[in-house]
C-alpha cells in the first residue's frame, strides 16, 4: 500500500518538484548521446567488416554472433530493465531486415543486419535453429521485465496491454494449429507467422521494461534519432551506390519498412511541436522533419506520404473542440489549398528534387506501373480466397488462391502466394471473420488507447507520446494494407512500443483519478 501511495502521490512531505530540462525538451533527452554512441559504433563495426570479410565466412559470423550475443546479454542481463529497454530499442530500429534491403548493392549494415535479424542456422550455422538473435533477446527482456516488478509493484504493467498481447499470442497459436490439423503446410507456415509471433513478446519485454512517463523523453530522443541516422544513411547510400539504379522499376534505397520509421519520428516531433509551440523549439523541429523528409524521398516509397496524410486527418478528429482546434481549422484550410496546389502542379512537373514528394504522393492515385497492377490482381485472389472460407478460413500454412496472374515471381520470392503484400486482406483469407477479429482487434484498441492518453495526458510529454503512438497506430495499419507490415521487424518493433506506452499512460491517467 505504501509504495503504490507513495508512486501515485509521491513521498510524504516531499517537495514538488518543477519540469526538468528532459520533460520540457525531448530532443535534448540525456539518453540521445548513448543513443549516438550506439548507431556509430554499430555502424562503423558493421561496415568494417562487411566490407572486408563479408558476411559468407561462417568462422566469421559465428565470432560476429558470439560477441554480438555477448553484448546483449551483458545490456539485457546486467542493466537495469529500463536502461536494457532503451539500449534494445534503439538498435532493434536502427539496424534493418537483411530479407527487405535491395539487391542491387550490398549495405554496409550487413553485417549487423544479419547478426541480429537472420536465422541462427543460416547466420551461424546452428542446426535447426531457425529464430534469430533478436527472438531471443525479446524474451531475455521480457523475463527481465517481470523480475524487476516482482521487486517494486509500481513498476507492474497494466492488465490491458498484458492481456492484448497475450489474447493476441493465443489466437495467433490457434489459427497456426488449425491450419496444420486441416493439412497445412509446416515450413511455410513457420514464415507466415514469424514475425506476428515476435510482435507480442516485444511488446510484452517493452510493457514490463520501460517503467511509464520517466523513459517518455528518452524513447521520444531514440525514435527521432533513429529516424534522422536513417534518412542520413539513405542519403550517403543513394550518392554512394542507389543513384545509378534509380530508373529501375520499385527502386528503393534501403527497406520498405524505413517509411514506419521516418513517420514515426515525424510524428513524434510534429505532437511536441503542438504542445510546446516557441521559436527555438520551432526550429529545432522543423530542421528535424526536413531532415527525414531527405530520406522518404529517396527512398521511394509512396506508402509514407499515405501514412502523413491519414495522420494530420486522425489527429484532428481526435482533438477536443478548443481555441487550438479553432486556430488549426484555420491553420489546415490554408495548408489544404496551399498543399493542393503544390501537389497538383507537382505532379505534372517530370523532373526536379523539390517536386519530388508531389510526383511520389499522386501516383498513389493514378498506379499504372506494373507493381500496381498486380497488387490488384493479387488483392482480387485474396477476396477469392476468403470467400471459400469466409468464417474461420484455412488457418496459417496455405497458400492464397491464385485464378489470376500477371507476373510469375516465384524465382525471386517463393513464398509469395504464402506472404501477399496485402496484409490485411491476406489475414481475413487466413483467419475468416473469427480469426481475422480475434488478430485485428489490438490494433484499432491500440489507437483507442492513444487517442485517450491524447486527451487525458497530465504533461504535454504524456500528451504528445499520446499523438505520438497514434501516429505509429495508424502508419502500422497502413504498412499492414500495402507492403507486407506483418512480415517487417521495425514495423512490430514500433507497434509494440506505441501499444505499450498507451498502456501505460492510461493506467497512469486512471491512477490519478482515483
Amino acid at each position: 500500500m505504501q509504495a503504490r501511495v507513495g508512486a501515485m502521490y509521491g513521498a510524504f512531505g516531499g517537495k514538488q518538484s518543477g519540469p526538468t530540462k528532459e520533460e520540457l525538451d525531448p530532443l535534448v533527452d540525456n539518453h540521445l548521446r548513448p543513443t549516438l554512441k550506439l548507431f556509430g559504433a554499430v555502424a562503423a563495426i558493421s561496415a568494417a567488416l562487411t566490407l572486408t570479410v563479408g558476411t559468407t565466412n561462417i568462422l566469421v559470423n559465428i565470432v560476429a554472433g558470439l560477441a554480438f550475443s555477448v553484448f546483449l546479454y551483458s545490456t539485457i542481463g546486467r542493466k537495469p530493465a529500463w536502461v536494457a529497454a532503451r539500449t534494445m530499442l534503439a538498435l532493434a530500429i536502427f539496424v534493418e531486415a537483411p530479407t527487405e534491403t535491395p539487391t542491387w548493392w550490398t549495405s554496409p549494415l550487413r553485417m549487423a543486419d544479419t547478426a541480429l535479424y537472420a536465422s541462427l542456422k543460416d547466420f551461424m550455422g546452428v542446426p535447426g535453429m531457425s529464430l534469430p538473435l533478436f527472438f531471443f533477446a525479446c524474451l531475455g527482456l521480457f523475463w527481465r521485465g517481470r523480475k524487476a516488478t516482482k521487486k517494486d509493484v509500481t513498476l507492474k504493467p497494466p492488465r490491458i496491454g498484458v492481456r492484448l498481447f497475450s489474447a493476441f499470442l493465443i489466437s495467433l497459436g490457434l489459427l497456426e494449429a488449425s491450419g496444420i490439423a486441416r493439412g497445412g503446410q509446416i515450413t511455410p507456415s513457420f514464415f507466415q507467422i514469424l514475425q506476428l509471433l515476435t510482435m507480442p513478446i516485444c511488446g510484452l519485454a517493452f510493457l514490463y521494461a520501460f517503467r511509464g512517463p520517466e523513459d517518455l523523453a528518452a524513447i521520444g530522443s531514440i525514435v527521432v534519432s533513429a529516424a534522422v541516422a536513417r534518412s542520413a544513411y539513405v542519403l550517403i547510400m543513394y550518392v554512394v551506390s542507389a543513384a545509378a539504379f534509380k530508373n529501375e522499376e520499385g527502386f528503393f534505397v534501403t527497406t520498405h519498412s524505413d517509411s514506419m520509421l521516418f513517420v514515426a519520428g515525424i510524428t513524434f516531433i510534429l505532437a511536441f511541436l503542438l504542445e510546446h509551440r516557441n521559436k527555438k523549439t520551432m526550429l529545432k523541429g522543423i530542421g528535424l522533419i526536413l531532415a527525414i523528409l531527405v530520406g522518404v524521398a529517396l527512398n521511394n516509397r509512396r506508402l509514407a506520404f499515405v501514412s502523413l496524410g491519414f495522420l494530420p486527418v486522425m489527429v484532428y478528429l481526435s482533438l477536443k473542440p478548443s481555441p487550438i482546434k479553432r486556430r488549426l481549422t484555420r491553420a489546415l484550410f490554408i495548408v489544404g489549398i496551399l498543399g493542393s496546389a503544390y501537389f497538383m502542379i507537382g505532379s505534372q512537373i517530370k523532373e526536379g528534387a523539390v517536386f519530388a514528394p508531389a510526383r511520389q504522393a499522386m501516383s498513389v492515385l493514378n498506379q499504372t506501373d506494373t507493381s500496381s497492377e498486380s497488387r490488384d490482381v493479387e488483392n482480387y485472389n485474396l477476396i477469392l480466397t476468403l470467400k471459400d472460407s469466409p468464417v474461420v478460413g484455412h488457418g496459417f500454412g496455405w497458400e492464397y488462391i491464385e485464378k489470376l496472374k500477371v507476373t510469375d515471381i516465384s524465382d525471386l520470392f517463393a513464398l509469395y502466394l504464402y506472404i501477399p503484400h496485402n496484409g490485411v486482406l491476406w489475414l481475413w483469407s487466413v483467419g475468416g471473420v473469427v480469426g481475422f477479429a480475434a488478430l485485428w482487434f489490438i490494433y484499432p484498441v491500440s489507437a483507442t488507447l492513444a487517442v485517450r492518453v491524447m486527451r487525458r495526458g497530465r504533461t504535454p510529454m504524456e500528451r504528445a507520446a499520446g499523438l505520438g503512438c497514434l501516429g505509429v497506430s495508424i502508419a502500422t495499419v497502413t504498412q499492414c494494407w500495402g507492403d507486407q507490415g506483418f512480415h517487417s521487424y521495425l514495423t512490430l518493433v514500433l507497434f509494440s512500443l506505441a501499444l505499450g506506452v498507451a498502456a501505460r499512460l492510461n493506467a497512469v491517467a486512471d491512477a490519478e483519478k482515483g
